[in-house]
């Protein structure tokens, strides 16, 4: 099944990226959704895209960087230990 198909991946897959707006649209107003720092967000987005690769590959790829699928890959998950890692 894929995101394409829709029933429980594509469910499943919205939660994700209905969390992370929600996380990215709470930064730093002091909510109870407030992480409070931008890399909490990012690493928690990392662990979403985690499992979206694990449920539909495809639609992974499709929303994703190629510094994200590197990340992923290589099981990073703060992207400024990445870019110092790369560089």
């Amino acid at each position: 099944m894929t995101y394409e198909d829709g029933g429980f991946v594509r469910e499943t897959i919205d939660k994700y990226l209905e969390m992370n707006a929600c996380i990215r649209a709470n930064l730093g107003t002091g909510s109870i959704h407030d992480v409070k720092e931008e890399r909490i967000a990012d690493e928690l987005w990392y662990g979403f895209l985690r499992e979206i690769r694990f449920l539909d590959q495809r639609y992974f790829d499709s929303i994703t960087s190629s510094e994200e699928k590197d990340m992923i890959a290589h099981k990073v998950y703060n992207k400024h230990v990445w870019r110092k890692r790369v560089s």
